[in-house]
C-alpha cells in the first residue's frame, strides 16, 4: 500500500466519524494509531452487503405471526446473532431452512420470511419426498418462488424482491429441466 492510499483510507475513516482532515494533527497519538489501524482494516462491502443495505425489512407483526406459526408446529426461528449470520454467510444465503429450523438475518425481508416458512410447511407436508435430495430441493424451491410471486401484492413485497424471485424461479426451472423433470410436475 502506498502512502497516498493510506492517506485516502485515513481520510475516509475520519470522514465517517465526522472529523475534518485538518484535525488529524490535533488528535492524540493513541487516537491516531486507532484510526490508522481501523482505516487499514477497512474493506469494500460485498455485493450481498450492498444489496441488503437497501432492503425493506419485514413488517414485525407479519414476522411475529409467521414465527408463532412455526413455533406452534414445533419449529424454531433463529433471527440474527453471530452464529446465524456466520452460517448464512457460509452457505451464501439471506435465509435458510433446515428441518425444523429457520434461520434469518437480523433484518430479513418479507420474501425471506415467507419463503422459509413455506419451506417449513413443505417439510411438514413431506412435499416431493419421493424424489432424491437435490431434485426435491429444486422442486420445493420452484414452488416457493411461485408462491412468493403469487402473494407479492397481498404482502406488499417490493418490486426489487419480486424481480429477484422471478430470476430465481427461472434458475430453478432451468435446473429442473437439466435434471429431467418436466416443470409441470
Amino acid at each position: 500500500m502506498t502512502e497516498r492510499q493510506a492517506g485516502f483510507m485515513i481520510s475516509a475513516e475520519l470522514g465517517d466519524r465526522g472529523v475534518p482532515d485538518a484535525s488529524w494533527k490535533y488528535l492524540s497519538r493513541s487516537t491516531q494509531r486507532d484510526l490508522f489501524a481501523k482505516a487499514l482494516t477497512r474493506r469494500k462491502p460485498t455485493e450481498r452487503e450492498l444489496r441488503r443495505a437497501n432492503i425493506k425489512p419485514v413488517n414485525e407483526s407479519l414476522y411475529n405471526a409467521k414465527k408463532n406459526y412455526v413455533e406452534r408446529h414445533g419449529g424454531v426461528v433463529m433471527r440474527g446473532g453471530e452464529d446465524v449470520e456466520r452460517h448464512l454467510d457460509v452457505v451464501g444465503a439471506d435465509a435458510s431452512h433446515l428441518p425444523g429450523i429457520i434461520m434469518l438475518r437480523e433484518r430479513p425481508t418479507t420474501s425471506d420470511v415467507l419463503e422459509e416458512v413455506f419451506h417449513f410447511q413443505q417439510e411438514e407436508r413431506g412435499d416431493y419426498n419421493e424424489y432424491g435430495a437435490e431434485v426435491r430441493r429444486l422442486l420445493r424451491e420452484r414452488d416457493a418462488q411461485k408462491h412468493l410471486i403469487g402473494v407479492a401484492e397481498r404482502y406488499n413485497i417490493p418490486e426489487s424482491e419480486t424481480r429477484q424471485t422471478e430470476l430465481a424461479l427461472e434458475y430453478y426451472l432451468r435446473k429442473l429441466k437439466e435434471a429431467g423433470i418436466d416443470e409441470r410436475d
